[in-house]
């Protein structure tokens, strides 16, 4: 997960971009407005797309920023998204599905599936 936080109309927002849930089951994309929001609770990208795609567009400009001022030629994040996600994750999905199914939350035992076919 990588976030920006940015101040538009006087008001301050946080927009996170999310690549792997930990299976906490997080939209890829969540806008708060930590004014009325502080606690995040309610995620606006649905609601205010204008402010969501400007939220990337500053994630994205500070990305390139990075790649090119850094000495580092890996990007941290890409390494623990290509070796399987975060650790505490790796191999574990089938038997939190199970553990989901069996205490009767199989709502999201199913999107948890539907959502990570790969690690099945």
């Amino acid at each position: 997960m990588r976030s920006v936080r940015f101040t538009h109309a006087g008001e301050d927002y946080l927009l996170a971009r999310t690549l792997h849930d930990g299976f906490k089951q997080l939209e890829p994309v969540m806008l708060f407005n930590l004014n009325q929001d502080p606690h995040e609770q309610y995620n606006l990208a649905g609601v205010k797309p204008d402010l969501a795609t400007r939220g990337l567009a500053l994630l994205a400009e500070w990305q390139n920023q990075q790649i090119l001022t850094s000495a580092a030629t890996i990007d941290p994040m890409m390494t623990v998204l290509r070796a399987g996600g975060p650790f505490h994750t790796r191999g574990t999905l089938p038997t939190y599905l199970a553990r989901l199914r069996a205490t009767g939350r199989m709502r999201h035992a199913e999107r948890l599936a539907r959502l990570h076919p790969d690690e099945l």
